[in-house]
């Protein structure tokens, strides 16, 4: 991980399963997707945001969505400890 890159400031609130469902326990640990996936609180934000660590992104297509409204704001992604990113994005309704 560059040193120079300031990680979010995230207050932990639930785990998430790949299908997005609230869970005690974390899940998918060590597989080629979504390796954790949790709900959390931003710092300086009143707003929950999805927090992804995962082997690969794309985010200058998440950004090029986003633009269009078609998904979530993306506050972060970095890679980060072991090569993962981290991914911080606005929690929506939806399916």
């Amino acid at each position: 991980m560059d040193p120079s890159i300031v990680l979010p400031i995230l207050t932990y609130k639930q785990f998430l399963t790949q299908t997005g469902q609230p869970t005690s326990i974390l899940v998918g640990l060590g597989d080629n997707k979504v390796t954790a996936m949790y709900i959390a609180a931003l710092d300086g934000t009143n707003n929950d945001v999805i927090v992804k660590f995962t082997a690969h992104y794309h985010e200058k297509a998440h950004r090029i969505l986003a633009s269009a409204g078609f998904a979530p704001k993306l506050h972060f992604c970095e890679r980060v400890v072991g090569g993962l990113y981290m991914i911080v994005m606005d929690r929506v309704d939806g399916k």
